[in-house]
Parts: C-alpha cells; structure tokens; sequence
C-alpha cells in the first residue's frame, strides 16, 4: 500500500503540475507540499488533507493509501 507521500507525488506527476502549482490551488506554501511529499509531515491536519484531495480528483481515503487507479502517465 502506497503511502501519502507517494500517493501525493504520483497524483501531483500525473497531473503535470508542479509543487507550486498544487500549492497554490490549495492556498499552502510550495515547501509544505514538498515536506508532506518528502514525508516529513505524516499526518497533515484533515482539513487540508480535504483540500488535496479535492484538487487532485480523489478521495481523503484515495490519497491516504487506499488503493488509487493506476497513477503511470499515458
């Protein structure tokens, strides 16, 4: 089971954007999504969490570690 780090990264990839670009969406600093990436945060407060989730398309649950769809770009 992949954990929020890799999930948060192959999402992120997957949709082509950037650390900054995904901040920016949902209004936190680039070095925050590249510590939760890094897994240096583990366990991000849930509401931002939420907004992750929601920007990347999936569930809390999704990004957590549930398993996802396949995250390997066409």
């Amino acid at each position: 089971m992949a954990t929020l780090a890799e999930n948060l990264k192959s999402l992120r990839e997957k949709n082509r954007w950037s650390q900054q670009h995904l901040a920016n969406l949902v209004n936190i600093s680039q070095s925050r999504i590249s510590e939760i990436e890094n897994g240096r945060v583990v366990s991000p407060r849930i509401s931002r969490l939420q907004n992750l989730a929601t920007a990347l398309g999936v569930s809390q649950g999704e990004l957590c570690g549930e398993s996802l769809p396949n995250l390997t770009p066409p």
